[in-house]
């Protein structure tokens, strides 16, 4: 294998940087609802075992959008497509603060949802067009990494604003940081050239679901956001009502988990790119089983700072050889509508793990959540099935994989 040119490589951080920019700020609008459920229950009167129910909307919202958008977006070209729908997710974000009570709440996050998705799915493909395959792991190693700033910076920051200021003023300041985003974007960002969209005719989605190969990728992506949403939506409630965890050091809380899951989605690419994402998998959901399960369904008596840094680090990490598998499964032609598909299986995972947990979740008087040692152990089945589609999704991508 030849050297690659340090031009190439300059032009590949362009574009991995930017759209790990997009990755986070996507990811923080998402993320920054869970932690505020307390929140929202002491404001808007909102059920706090019902916030999975919040973030499921924004998901399955993203869900429904990115799949109307499967077989359009490789027709337009990405600049273009990805100014589009950020703008779009800023202006709804903002929105959010306008939120009076539980429903109202609801039709906000959707509407964000809707473009949440496509967002995600055009960043993802943006970089699998423009990065070579032996560089992915590393490339998707730091989007993977974005989840984590998201954990480091948004989120803390966002909760700050919440505590002193109020919950509206945090997603006022999400919406305005997208925006900026956009902007970078808009002055930074190459125009990619689109492809001849008369080389092949357009694919149904029957036709791409009929692929083995494209239902055993997709399926490692549900599986994977289905695994870790289970229990990410109930975390900020389990740790202040159940664990006593005061609520002025959760921003501090979740910048600790989020400074070891950026490591951790850095070390996970370089493991990738030398081991293979198989055998990644299998440490890293391996190790997330067994944290899951102590802390979680034999609730071991282990201080709350350790939980959430081994989880959120280990569930960071994990995330990134699915992804780099997944990226080896589409044409090049049909990269933003495979990567439509898995942004749409992806908030259908994460949308049915919070309703799944939701109603699996109930709340005492006090608040304090009961039902979660269930949804750990439910977790921990997904994650072993995880490993097994990663094994076979491998083996169906050896032949090309090359």
């Amino acid at each position: 294998m030849s050297k690659p040119h340090q031009a190439d490589i300059a032009r590949e951080n362009v574009f991995i940087w930017l759209m790990a920019g997009m990755q986070f700020i996507h990811i923080v609008d998402f993320m920054l609802v869970m932690p505020l459920g307390p929140d929202f229950a002491r404001t808007i009167g909102m059920d706090a075992s019902k916030i999975g129910v919040a973030g499921g909307t924004y998901t399955f919202a993203a869900a429904i959008s990115t799949l109307i958008c499967y077989r359009f977006l490789d027709r337009f070209e990405r600049k273009r497509a990805i100014l589009l729908a950020i703008g779009g997710l800023a202006l709804t974000t903002a929105l959010t603060a306008m939120a009076w009570n539980y429903h109202s709440l609801l039709v906000f996050r959707a509407l964000a949802g809707a473009f949440g998705g496509p967002v995600s799915a055009l960043a993802l493909a943006t970089v699998s067009d423009t990065v070579a395959v032996e560089r992915r792991g590393r490339a998707f190693g730091i989007l993977m990494a974005a989840f984590s700033a998201a954990a480091v910076l948004g989120v803390p920051i966002g909760l700050e604003m919440a505590h002193r200021v109020s919950w509206p003023s945090a997603f006022l300041l999400t919406g305005a940081a997208t925006a900026l985003i956009g902007l970078l974007i808009y002055l930074k960002m190459p125009a990619l050239p689109l492809a001849d969209p008369h080389a092949r005719p357009r694919e149904s989605l029957l036709s791409a679901l009929a692929k083995p190969r494209y239902r055993f990728g997709l399926g490692v992506m549900f599986v994977s956001m289905f695994s870790i949403f289970l229990l990410i939506p109930h975390l900020s409630a389990y740790w202040q009502f159940n664990r006593g965890f005061a609520r002025e050091h959760l921003s501090l809380l979740y910048m600790g988990g989020g400074v070891a899951s950026f490591f951790a989605a850095w070390a996970a690419g370089w493991l990738v790119d030398k081991r293979g994402a198989v055998t990644a998998m299998v440490v890293l959901a391996g190790c997330l089983c067994f944290v899951t399960f102590g802390a979680f369904v034999a609730e071991w008596n282990w201080p709350v700072a350790v939980i959430f840094v081994t989880y959120m680090a280990f569930a960071a990490g994990r995330s990134v050889p699915g992804q780099t598998l997944s990226s080896q499964v589409p044409e090049p032609d049909r990269r933003a509508s495979y990567m439509a598909l898995q942004s749409t299986v992806q908030s259908l995972g994460s949308g049915m793990a919070a309703i799944t947990s939701s109603s699996m979740v109930g709340e005492n008087p006090d608040h304090s959540l009961i039902g979660l040692p269930w949804v750990a152990s439910l977790s921990i089945v997904a994650l072993l099935i995880l490993m097994w589609l990663c094994w076979r999704l491998s083996a169906m991508l050896a032949p090309t994989a090359s």
